[in-house]
C-alpha cells in the first residue's frame, strides 16, 4: 500500500512468504525536492522476535538530465554509492561502490562500466 501527498510518498507492506517465521512488515517514506529524493524505510526481518526497525535503509538520490547519483546505507553501515550518465542511443556509463560488513561477511564491491540496451 502506498499513498502520495504532493512530493511525499508513504508506503507499508506485509509479506508472508512462508520462508521466515513471521511475516516481514515494512514501512517507508520518500520525499522528492526537485532533482533530489530522500528515502527511509524500516522493516522486521521475519524472525519471531523481530520488530520493525531491525532492518532499515536510508538513501539520497539526485537526478538531473542525463546524470543520476545516489548514496545509501543500512543498519549494518553498508554504504552504497552509484552514479550513471546516459550517453543516448541506449548506452550509459556507470560507477558503483559498496563498502562495509554485514553479518560477518565483507560486502565490498566496485564496478565501472558501460551498459547497452538494444
Amino acid at each position: 500500500v502506498s499513498y502520495t501527498m504532493g512530493d511525499m510518498t508513504l508506503s507499508a507492506s506485509s509479506d508472508d512468504d512462508g520462508v521466515t517465521a513471521d511475516p516481514v512488515q515494512k514501512v517507508g517514506v520518500s520525499y522528492k525536492m526537485d532533482a533530489l529524493t530522500i528515502g527511509l524505510s524500516a522493516a522486521s526481518t521475519g524472525a519471531a522476535d523481530s520488530d520493525i526497525g531491525d532492518d532499515w535503509n536510508a538513501s539520497v538520490a539526485y537526478s538531473a538530465g542525463a546524470m543520476s547519483a545516489s548514496v545509501a546505507t543500512d543498519e549494518d553501515s553498508v554504504t552504497e554509492i552509484t552514479a550513471s550518465y546516459d550517453l543516448g542511443g541506449g548506452a550509459n556509463v556507470f560507477f558503483a561502490n559498496r563498502a562495509g560488513t554485514a553479518g560477518g561477511v565483507n560486502k565490498d564491491f566496485n564496478a565501472v562500466g558501460i551498459n547497452f540496451k538494444f
